[in-house]
């Protein structure tokens, strides 16, 4: 708990209210210091949210794997040669009463609890994907704080809903690490290796290399890619949404350097 607070507070807009503090009852001794504090931390906010830095970092991460398009005509799993469709979960929403009592008994236990809006872009794509393609799903999401139903479950109650359902629940997991690793538990015995992986287009190089490491062959199919604006007028428009990107950006940064060093 305390790492993860800890990680939030190096990110925006956190760091920028951080930095404004410290040169406000810190610096005072030190004007020019405290003045270029104040300005480099209201600059830097303002610049962080736009979309002209939020989507370039968003850049730097998402289009290292291109699209994998679904056409309609063509079986992609014989193209590629996946053998099933893991998808990754992406949080959840704790008040979504509007779901409640229309998945029986289970809901009840939670009230509220519901795929987040990031899970339902990757669960869409994943399950198109999933029917295209013939090849069962595998949904992988824990109990990151303890809740009644995993990430996993949730996915499956939506899927449900569509008039779906994925073969694997893996509930145990996490982190992305974990994904990969209970993930390959569950699939070793089906004899499956190479699968197409569904999660964010900002997210996956890091969950490429941890499955990879994990012992699977990955055809990446990431998603929900973030596109500039035209008008340069808009490209540097602030808006707290692009201010969101940007700390999600530079989160997924620090998630790479981090995995980098702990699962070399």
């Amino acid at each position: 708990m305390l790492l993860r607070a800890t990680k939030y507070l190096l990110l925006p807009p956190a760091i920028n209210i951080l930095l404004i503090l410290i040169a406000w009852f810190l610096m005072k001794r030190w004007p020019k210091l405290r003045l270029a504090t104040l300005l480099s931390s209201i600059l830097s906010l303002w610049l962080l949210s736009t979309p002209l830095v939020a989507i370039s970092l968003a850049d730097l991460l998402q289009n290292r794997y291109p699209a994998l398009s679904i056409n309609e005509s063509l079986n992609q799993s014989q193209q590629l040669g996946f053998d099933a469709v893991v998808i990754l979960g992406a949080g959840r929403d704790y008040r979504a009463e509007e779901w409640q009592g229309l998945t029986g008994s289970a809901i009840s236990e939670i009230k509220s609890h519901t795929v987040s809006s990031y899970g339902l872009q990757r669960l869409h794509y994943g399950a198109v994907l999933s029917r295209v393609s013939g090849k069962p799903m595998l949904l992988t999401g824990g109990r990151v704080y303890g809740e009644p139903l995993s990430e996993a479950e949730l996915m499956q109650q939506t899927l449900q809903r569509w008039g779906q359902e994925a073969q694997w629940l893996e509930t145990e997991s996490r982190t992305t690490a974990e994904n990969a690793l209970f993930s390959a538990k569950m699939l070793k015995d089906e004899n499956i290796k190479r699968i197409a992986l569904v999660t964010h287009g900002w997210h996956m190089s890091r969950s490429v290399a941890i499955f990879e490491k994990a012992g699977f062959e990955v055809v990446p199919a990431p998603t929900a890619f973030y596109a500039m604006p035209e008008s340069l007028w808009l490209q540097l428009l602030p808006k707290s949404s692009n201010l969101e990107v940007s700390s999600r950006m530079l989160h997924e940064v620090l998630g790479q350097i981090w995995y980098s060093l702990r699962y070399r």
